[in-house]
């Protein structure tokens, strides 16, 4: 079986010529520019040494940039991500076969990492454990949503995330109006919206707002409501604001009470747009198996 290279497009390649342009009129920093044109020359020489390693092993490999699909009827070895935390997340929603291992590279120290097991300077000692089989890989929950659309009835499943969900209306200072069951306790609630985390997400977003630090071996998910509101006439604020959950032994569901709401998946990495009425019920997924450095 051949080893899948998935690797990120760099801002540079993305924006180049507009921060370029920026700089020559006086709207951005040099050292704006000069910090992305570094971090594109990392990532690509990473990619070429971590393709010259693949062929000093004699490891057959085929690439793919980030977001794109490949062929499930070819199961590779395993998953090469070349970024960071983002190119992992991306790459991790389209793997659904427990089987398939996630190895994270940091291509630049200007990415950020925390899901990346290797950098540039751990490349020989990452594929001399790849080439003898020797990787630690460790199973990290994740979490899916269900939803059931009120106008057509109908029902979708979105891909596992490995972070973090987050709730919201679709306009960011608007307010998120929901109603929150949890285990058969219900809740009307008005907040900023509600982040919902895995436990590899529990140091990103979660965090920044209140949440809890979970260990990536945890087997819980854990909520967090974004700045709860509580009408002046309330004799007591709402219970359901924070906490930790097991789909299989107490149900979550958001019911949207938002004209227009949106799920974010992973930050910008996927978004499913709700109305009025849509239900939101999360499950846990098929967990992922991801390098960790000994």
């Amino acid at each position: 079986m051949k080893i899948l290279i998935v690797s990120k497009t760099t801002n540079y390649e993305l924006y180049g010529s507009t921060i370029n342009q920026r700089v020559k009129d006086g709207l951005i920093e040099q050292d704006y520019l000069d910090r992305t044109i570094a971090a594109h020359k990392d990532h690509h020489k990473t990619l070429n040494l971590l393709r010259n390693k693949l062929n000093q092993y004699k490891l057959p490999f085929y690439e793919i940039g980030r977001g794109l699909f490949w062929s499930q009827s070819e199961k590779p070895k395993c998953i090469l991500t070349v970024g960071g935390d983002g190119t992992v997340l991306a790459t991790s929603h389209y793997i659904s076969d427990t089987t398939i291992p996630l190895i994270g590279i940091r291509s630049s120290h200007h990415s950020i990492g925390r899901l990346c097991a290797f950098g540039p300077q751990d490349m020989e000692d990452l594929l001399n454990q790849l080439s003898q089989d020797k990787l630690s890989f460790s199973q990290v929950e994740r979490l899916f949503a269900q939803i059931r659309f009120t106008q057509s009835q109908g029902m979708i499943s979105t891909p596992p995330i490995l972070n973090d969900f987050l709730f919201s209306n679709q306009y960011p200072a608007a307010t998120t109006r929901y109603k929150l069951e949890i285990n058969g306790k219900k809740e009307d609630h008005k907040s900023s919206g509600i982040w919902i985390a895995a436990p590899c997400g529990s140091t990103a977003a979660i965090a920044a707002a209140g949440g809890a630090f979970q260990e990536t071996s945890a087997q819980s998910f854990q909520y967090f409501v974004r700045e709860p509101y509580t009408p002046p006439h309330s004799k007591k604020a709402n219970q359901l604001t924070k906490g930790f959950f097991e789909p299989e032994k107490q149900s979550f569901t958001i019911e949207n009470h938002n004209e227009n709401a949106i799920l974010a998946l992973d930050g910008q990495h996927g978004i499913v747009h709700l109305h009025y009425g849509d239900q939101i019920k999360f499950e846990r997924a098929k967990p992922l198996s991801i390098a960790i450095k000994i």
